[in-house]
């Protein structure tokens, strides 16, 4: 009996003595607390050697991002968080790889946007219409990513497309098409239940060929569903009339002689009977004898009669007045008593592309500016000009902005 007491007592001492120094390892030598250390930023090799020393375990998954690979993107828990040791530390990590801008298409008409898209490399993902007051139907609303933006090739752009204004009674307001291409614009119209009934092309020089001055009716009007609406267009080929108008004036300019007259200005008639009834006089031995001379010889000499004829009063081959002079007089330029202040600044570029700045006034079309520009890069232009003037910036060779200064 006394036997199975000690052992029961032996038993109990050495629970206590164990239960103890658990205690004490896991206070002073393990299982305590640490604080998460950061590791934004870091290579992950060297974030998985100092989470491994404090006795943390490592999850690494692979994301999509623009810093290097192999470069710790994110990490959870957060800096600072104080967790067991043996708890698993996640780090995101960025693969790399190659990356390019996707462009804004923002404004542009939907099937000119896939088309830009699609030339940069880039596919068409999700496809969200709704009713907008902002936008013409058929125009782009916002994309997903937004630009500016540094993505992977393969990534999708999701856009919001316009379905227009809503209708009002049934009617359909007229959309705006202005400063936009002709064939954006019957596109746009036609998405709208609208059509494009005509289409009157005026001349001018204040507005890029092809480019839709305004409409009839006016936008914003409500018409109902298929009724036609008529573009008006900038060209920059005069109308028929005008150009007949001037091609007159500069004939008359030029003094050229009605047809039948001769070199002298004598106007050759058919002999005709005297209108007072009495006969006509009888030809002079002078007459006689030239009609029997060949034709273009002269009374006095065996020479052609056009050598006889004074100099001054012979036509340049040009049709010019006989004392004019040869050089063509140039239409006299306006002095500029404007200045245009133009502002502009490149998006970003994944490299550089040709900037090209034109100004149009009444002295005509000029280029202020064609270079290579920098991703970012601020333009500042004071350009002077006659009259009213319109600036147009081109980026890529694409048209990117126009502004008009009266």
């Amino acid at each position: 009996m006394k036997k199975m007491f000690r052992i029961t007592l032996l038993i109990t001492l050495l629970v206590i003595v164990g239960s103890g120094v658990f205690a004490f390892y896991s206070i002073f030598f393990g299982f305590r607390d640490v604080a998460v250390p950061g590791l934004e930023g870091m290579n992950v090799v060297d974030a998985v050697s100092v989470t491994e020393k404090m006795g943390l375990l490592v999850r690494v998954d692979e994301v999509e991002s623009l810093l290097p690979s192999g470069t710790v993107v994110s990490q959870w828990p957060e800096t600072g968080t104080t967790i067991k040791k043996g708890k698993v530390i996640v780090l995101k990590v960025s693969k790399g790889g190659k990356r390019r801008p996707v462009p804004d298409v923002r404004g542009m008409e939907f099937g000119q946007s896939v088309t830009h898209l699609g030339d940069k490399g880039f596919e068409i993902g999700d496809v969200v219409r709704i009713h907008s007051d902002a936008r013409p139907p058929g125009v782009i609303i916002a994309q997903s990513p937004a630009a500016p933006a540094m993505v992977p090739e393969n990534r999708r752009v999701d856009l919001l497309v316009s379905l227009g204004a809503p209708r009002v009674n049934g009617q359909i307001r007229v959309p705006n098409v202005l400063d936009r291409s002709e064939d954006v614009a019957r596109q746009i119209i036609g998405q709208s239940g609208l059509r494009v009934g005509g289409v009157t092309y005026e001349y001018t020089l204040m507005t890029p060929q092809g480019m839709v001055m305004d409409t009839e009716p006016r936008p914003g009007k409500p018409l109902p569903e298929g009724q036609p609406v008529t573009l008006v267009v900038a060209t920059t080929k005069k109308p028929v009339a005008e150009e007949t108008q001037e091609q007159a004036k500069k004939d008359d300019e030029q003094g050229e002689q009605p047809a039948g007259t001769e070199p002298g200005g004598v106007v050759q008639t058919p002999e005709q009977e005297p209108s007072n009834g009495r006969p006509a006089p009888s030809p002079s031995p002078l007459d006689e004898w030239l009609k029997q001379k060949p034709a273009g010889q002269s009374p006095s000499t065996d020479k052609p009669a056009v050598e006889e004829q004074p100099q001054q009063q012979q036509t340049s081959q040009e049709g010019q007045k006989p004392g004019e002079s040869s050089q063509v007089s140039k239409p006299q330029q306006k002095e500029p008593t404007k200045t245009a202040k133009i502002r502009y600044q490149v998006p970003p570029l994944a490299q550089p592309m040709s900037v090209r700045v034109e100004i149009i006034d009444d002295n005509g079309t000029r280029t202020l500016l064609d270079r290579e520009a920098r991703s970012g890069e601020y333009i500042v232009l004071d350009a002077p000009y006659a009259g009213e003037a319109s600036v147009t910036i081109y980026l890529g060779g694409e048209f990117v902005w126009q502004d008009r200064y009266r």
